[in-house]
């Protein structure tokens, strides 16, 4: 079982995405390393634990209604599960979810990442994961101070970024409203500016926009974004800094 976050240690922190992991050791300051896959994050890191962020590639994410009667998490975790299958076929029957709840409520599906093998690998190697959360909500934390001052009612925007790979959050009243996955033609500050003209208007946003995130080409051009960007958006990798925020977030219960 994954060991709930509050049980935490001086840990490393992981990127897993779909062409591997990028692993930052505790130490500060320290230089993030590619490996190819968890397995061979564990076996080189025996007796140790960790954080995952997985990147929005790898899941898919679905905000509940808040006026559907679900009385309780299991509720919660049978609609859900029934939504995805029904969007995305009978493999979605498989894919292990994480559910939040208050503020707002939804979950998010693992659907190419080996949860059972995970819990394997860190058996074997006698590694303890320390928390596992998807890269938007750690985005979403490290956006919080730039969200504390909306009004009430007010309808922002926050785009994580992961090159070509895109999740567009609507949030209100402190709670993540809509969200949407979308794919752009390429990793351009041009295509980044289309995709966000395309989610303003179709998630009805009415406040500030924010963005974050990593491997977008021709950041020289960032100030004709009409957006807020947190931190830079032309790194090949994703800022520690950001990932780090997700250990702070309580809103999730683990995979299973």
């Amino acid at each position: 079982m994954l060991v709930p976050a509050a049980r935490r240690a001086r840990a490393h922190t992981l990127f897993v995405h779909p062409k591997g992991v990028w692993a930052w050791p505790p130490q500060e300051a320290a230089q993030p390393h590619e490996y190819a896959d968890l397995g061979a994050w564990c076996t080189a890191h025996a007796d140790s634990a960790a954080r995952l962020i997985v990147s929005d590639q790898l899941t898919q994410t679905m905000v509940v209604e808040p006026h559907l009667p679900l009385r309780d998490t299991n509720a919660l975790r049978t609609y859900a599960g029934r939504q995805f299958v029904h969007y995305y076929g009978s493999a979605a029957h498989d894919w292990p979810l994480a559910l939040w709840q208050r503020p707002g409520r939804g979950a998010c599906a693992l659907h190419s990442l080996d949860l059972d093998a995970l819990r394997r690998e860190g058996a074997l190697h006698r590694v303890r994961w320390l928390g596992m959360s998807p890269a938007w909500a750690a985005a979403l934390q490290f956006a919080a101070p730039a969200l504390a001052d909306l009004a009430s009612g007010e309808r922002a925007g926050l785009l994580w970024v992961e090159g070509a790979h895109v999740t567009c959050l609507a949030l209100e009243d402190g709670k993540v409203a809509q969200l949407r996955q979308r794919y752009m033609d390429g990793v351009s500050m041009d295509h980044l500016a289309t995709l966000l003209s395309s989610c303003v208007e179709e998630l009805q946003l009415t406040g500030p926009t924010f963005v974050a995130g990593w491997d977008i080409e021709g950041t020289h051009h960032a100030h004709a974004l009409p957006a807020t960007i947190l931190g830079r958006l032309d790194a090949r990798l994703p800022a520690l800094e950001t990932l780090a925020a997700g250990s702070k977030s309580r809103r999730w219960q683990a995979w299973a």
